[in-house]
């Protein structure tokens, strides 16, 4: 076994802290509870290797971020794939893993903005954005057979992965990023992500006024008659983009049947309420229940082997998931689409389904009694 050097030993107790910290408290059980929660799903990010290179050849740094490297709207492949690779894993039940698809229901529609002269924001579902993508047009009747055979689980996300007031105004201002960006039908390009605007402009429930908070209501529940519409069911889980809102957003979702909040140990908090634009950072633990009879579910193992390459992620999944199983509490894992995307990069794709396959065989292997659950059942377990 390779020794660890001093500095991935103070790595491996700092990380073995955060884990004690996340599970210590919250609710209890002492089953093998699994949960997979995966975010962004219908949203757009990169539209093609082409436009990659583009970018790059223009001096922007889209290909530093793995996000624009890798992550795009998904594919028909991508999703066959990914939906056949966990067909063949069962629990102890007899069920398949189930990936809870955190799904933003809409993108911009740049056609249409443009010919408001880019003073008018409009939006299209996301099943019409697979129809302007090559590689897409039968994807949602991937998803759903994916939905039938009970391996994918929408759940709502955002109604766009995006900040619709800070982009439009930087749009309709000409700023040189937006621009750019826009003419490749994106929200934004490398150079986005500045100290001032560090999510670029993905932070769909951020906000710089109290005036805005209106607006962000509107869109709640827009993306919420958008997802029944498109599914059929109302979604009763919820995650914010960027784990950014406050409890102005959680009342509104309280109206919707929307009864459990996704989410990591921390919720960051718009500051707008107190007079300032910095974000403030709220520890939550599973099980809680806020003001409004709401419950928070927490992410406490992660898969994410796209951000970082010379990370054993399946090793520290395992172990996250240990230390989740020895305090009782259930292993829920997050794990975003841009893993398991492959129309960027088809070795992207295909690397990370070898690693999610050996994830889910060794964990089974290691933990026999293992249960496979949607973040609305699991919801359901501790609210009753």
């Amino acid at each position: 076994m390779k020794a660890l050097n001093g500095l991935e030993k103070v790595r491996k107790i700092k990380r073995n802290i955060v884990r004690n910290n996340t599970n210590r408290h919250g609710w209890e059980t002492s089953r093998k509870l699994v949960v997979i929660e995966s975010d962004d799903w219908g949203s757009i990010r990169m539209p093609s290797k082409e436009i990659l290179m583009e970018l790059t050849s223009l001096g922007d740094n889209a290909s530093d971020d793995p996000f624009y490297r890798y992550d795009c709207l998904e594919s028909e492949r991508d999703l066959s794939l990914l939906m056949d690779l966990m067909s063949e894993f069962k629990d102890i039940k007899g069920r398949t893993p189930v990936l809870t698809m955190n799904y933003a229901m809409a993108n911009p529609d740049f056609e249409r903005i443009k010919d408001s002269d880019y003073n008018e924001y409009h939006f299209e579902p996301f099943t019409r954005t697979y129809q302007r993508y090559p590689e897409h047009k039968k994807s949602f009747e991937i998803l759903k057979n994916g939905i039938d055979g009970g391996v994918f689980y929408p759940q709502l996300h955002c109604r766009e992965h995006l900040n619709v007031n800070r982009w439009m105004r930087d749009l309709s201002a000409g700023k040189d990023d937006v621009k750019l960006a826009f003419k490749y039908n994106m929200i934004s390009v490398g150079r986005s992500t500045t100290q001032d605007n560090e999510y670029a402009y993905m932070d769909s429930f951020n906000y710089d006024s109290k005036d805005e908070l209106i607006r962000l209501d509107e869109i709640v529940r827009e993306g919420a008659e958008l997802f029944y519409r498109t599914f059929g069911y109302v979604s009763e889980s919820f995650i914010a983009s960027c784990y950014i809102w406050d409890e102005n957003l959680e009342e509104v979702m309280s109206k919707l049947d929307i009864r459990y909040l996704q989410g990591g140990r921390f919720q960051l908090k718009p500051g707008m309420a107190k007079g300032s634009t910095k974000l403030e950072k709220i520890d939550h633990y599973i099980g809680e229940k806020n003001q409004f009879g709401q419950h928070y579910l927490i992410r406490n193992c992660k898969f994410e082997p796209s951000w970082r390459e010379d990370h054993d992620w399946v090793e520290n999944c395992l172990l996250d998931m240990e230390s989740a199983f020895k305090w009782n509490k259930p292993a829920t894992i997050s794990t975003h689409r841009l893993n398991y995307m492959g129309f960027i990069n088809e070795n992207n794709r295909d690397k990370n389904l070898e690693l999610f396959h050996k994830l889910i065989s060794r964990a089974i292997k290691k933990w026999p009694d293992i249960e496979f659950l949607s973040s609305v059942e699991l919801g359901e377990l501790l609210r009753g």
